[in-house]
């Protein structure tokens, strides 16, 4: 055992480092919230100078357990165990890489210290999700596992129609109905011939008009859930038509893409007399217009951001990016922990517009529509989209992924949600 007071003893003992195999990082906890300097920082460099496999106890030594911030002189670590539960760093912190794997051990903390109701950040895990999953019964007909509509496209972006009504189709709806205009209907249907498509009243620049708003809602009339807004532009026409819609659905409604922007400066439209649940699911750049802060302050803020939000406006709030987090209008905020650099890709978002909306017409169909059931539905759906897209990234690699490799990866999820098996894949598990 070798006291170490000063950084000249420091700098005489540290070249002894060179030669060790394995380093155990146990200088500082989770109380720091400074940047190191002098003798730690000194020390933290070495350590990271070296070869040596690196272990970090509770958290790598630098590092701010209840901060996002990544710009700080952390340990970089191979693997960390922590104790009980994950610190907020070790699942949101900017500078994953810096934790490496972590590993979370029990050291015999009582059960009711950690299942406090004052508690509103929760880690997702497979058990959770698999326990929202509905069972499909062996009499199960078409119209028990939803009939689904996407309100989606325009001239130059059908594409993100037939993703999004792909993605409800493989997520298991028993019908999906894409309304989309006039213009491009043909391209739509061709794609997917089990989608049914509904040509709807288009614009000059082939986008949907307002004069589609009634025919619209009275389709919506008999369908569980409704996703609107992959692809459909900012024309002033669409605009006044999703402000529409949104305000008037008689079905619970996941509102994406520009239907989000169409609350740009008028985001308390979200909160006149809505009866039906609302989920939005923008990226940050989509938030922070909603909301008008700059995106580097979501960025740095964004779970008392969203958290704020989806209580103040009644609605579910999906905010999408590193570490999707999903914003109950209770207060409670569920953090998925997959996902992977590849999905980070056009069109993904449209996937995940399409499966959110299967997943709670799934639910709204066997009548499961309370607020709770309505938090498992999105839950679920933002858990089961990373999976498929983590499982996508194993076989493509993260550069050549694309938002149809995720949609082709959904079957496989289902199976490993149900099972935890990843076939032999070199990746042993996809969550903390």
């Amino acid at each position: 055992m070798i006291e170490v007071t000063s950084e000249q003893q420091w700098q005489e003992i540290s070249p002894a480092l060179s030669s060790c195999d394995i380093i155990v990082d146990a200088l500082l906890g989770t109380g720091i919230n400074k940047p190191l300097n002098g003798l730690y920082s000194r020390a933290v460099s070495t350590i990271n100078l070296t070869d040596a496999f690196v272990l970090c106890v509770d958290i790598p030594s630098g590092m701010f357990s209840d901060s996002l911030t990544g710009d700080v002189q952390t340990v970089q670590a191979d693997a960390t165990v922590t104790f009980a539960a994950p610190k907020v760093a070790h699942v949101l912190n900017d500078d994953q890489e810096a934790i490496g794997d972590l590993h979370v051990v029990p050291i015999g903390t009582p059960a009711v210290l950690l299942d406090n109701s004052d508690y509103y950040l929760n880690l997702v895990t497979r058990e959770q999700v698999l326990s929202y999953l509905p069972t499909r019964k062996v009499k199960s007909h078409k119209g028990d596992l939803g009939h689904v509509a996407l309100v989606a496209g325009s001239r130059g972006k059908s594409g993100a129609a037939v993703l999004s009504g792909t993605s409800a189709l493989r997520t298991g709806s028993g019908l999906v109905t894409v309304y989309t205009p006039r213009d491009i209907q043909d391209s739509v249907s061709c794609f997917q011939p089990e989608l049914m498509t509904e040509g709807l009243p288009s614009t000059a620049l082939g986008a949907l008009s307002i004069e589609a708003a009634d025919s619209l809602l009275d389709h919506l009339q008999d369908k569980d859930a409704v996703g609107i807004g992959p692809g459909l532009t900012r024309e002033k026409e669409t605009t006044k038509l999703v402000h529409q819609v949104v305000r008037q659905s008689p079905v619970p409604m996941v509102i994406d893409a520009d239907a989000l922007n169409a609350f740009e400066g008028e985001v308390d439209l979200l909160s006149n007399a809505r009866s039906q649940p609302l989920v939005l699911t923008p990226h940050p750049g989509e938030f922070s217009r909603m909301i008008g802060k700059p995106t580097g302050d979501i960025l740095t803020d964004r779970v008392t951001l969203s958290r704020e939000f989806a209580q103040e406006r009644g609605v579910w709030l999906v905010l999408k990016g590193f570490r999707t987090l999903v914003a109950e209008p209770t207060g409670q905020v569920f953090v998925c922990p997959l996902g992977n650099p590849g999905m980070a890709t056009a069109g993904m978002g449209d996937v995940l517009t399409g499966v959110l909306t299967a997943m709670v017409g799934l639910f709204a169909a066997r009548g499961l529509v309370a607020p709770t059931q309505i938090s498992q539905a999105v839950v679920l759906g933002v858990y089961l989209h990373s999976l498929a897209g983590d499982l996508a990234e194993i076989q493509t690699g993260p550069e050549s992924l694309s938002a149809g490799d995720a949609i082709s990866h959904l079957s496989q999820a289902y199976r490993v949600l149900a099972t935890g098996d990843l076939e032999n894949d070199p990746q042993e598990s996809l969550e903390l």
